[in-house]
């Protein structure tokens, strides 16, 4: 049963739950997605630095490769780098520890979506700023993310529980107006995904607040409950209508690739 409580800073109390990070490294699509974007990685990259590495799914799987000389990644939770297995820092990825051009590539994986304004602006900087050559990123696609606004039941904001803040169709003018271009923009997964999702949920109830979520204005915290902890039960009506609910085909994730253009 869930367990709830308040919290000064409820974005790093949900990151530095170990429960959190586990769940994403048994996740068959998590690492479909991270083995296709290392894909990407051009030949003569020795040097990587991830942002916002979390738990190193990422990193991990690049060091089994054995073709890199050096991997980094950089995250705020000390719970997460508990899991990396490379070489890696704590601190926050607005300001960077490194020096400028020192990494064949930097990249960014599924954290944009979760920045403020001035941190988004910030990171994008500071990833232009390390990187020698390449820039990689990815994001979810096309997110709508009212779909998944779940409400507080102590201060009855409503959030989305994954701290997603923005939503991408494409990455093609994401870095533009600077030196690095996008040479390569893929998408991945193709999903069916409910039309009106956000109606569907409407219909059964918004469910909130998730396990191991927190709200982003009280601080109301609930504990995970375990890998199934934030699916709802299923009802025979649920399933009914759930599986005559027309659905639309879509791309889970965008990759992109970037490359510095301008002279060194």
């Amino acid at each position: 049963m869930s367990t709830t409580g308040t919290v000064r800073k409820p974005e790093e109390r949900v990151f530095e739950d170990p429960h959190h990070w586990e769940r994403q490294r048994v996740h068959g699509d998590e690492i479909g997605r991270v083995d296709y974007t290392a894909s990407l990685i051009p030949e003569g990259v020795s040097d990587l630095l991830d942002l916002g590495c979390g738990g190193g799914l990422f990193l991990n799987r690049l060091a089994e490769k054995g073709r890199f000389r050096r991997l980094v990644g950089i995250d705020r939770s000390e719970a997460a780098l508990e899991m990396v297995t490379t070489e890696k820092f704590s601190g926050e990825i607005e300001r960077l520890p490194f020096q400028d051009r020192e990494f064949d590539m930097g990249s960014a994986l599924e954290v944009l979506e979760h920045l403020s304004l001035d941190s988004y602006e910030s990171v994008k900087r500071e990833l232009c700023r390390v990187s020698r050559e390449y820039i990689l990123v990815s994001v979810p696609n096309d997110e709508k993310l009212e779909d998944l606004f779940i409400r507080c039941p102590e201060c009855r904001t409503l959030y989305h529980p994954y701290n997603h803040k923005r939503s991408f169709r494409t990455l093609a003018h994401l870095l533009e107006g600077g030196a690095f271009k996008l040479v390569r923009e893929e998408f991945y997964h193709l999903d069916r995904k409910p039309l009106f999702r956000g109606e569907l949920r409407y219909l059964f109830g918004k469910k909130g607040p998730f396990p191991g979520t927190a709200c982003p204005v009280c601080g109301l915290y609930t504990l995970p409950e375990g890998d199934s902890s934030s699916k709802r039960k299923a009802t025979p009506l649920r399933t009914l209508v759930e599986g005559i609910w027309p659905k639309r085909k879509k791309f889970r994730w965008i990759i992109a690739l970037f490359r510095r253009e301008e002279k060194r």
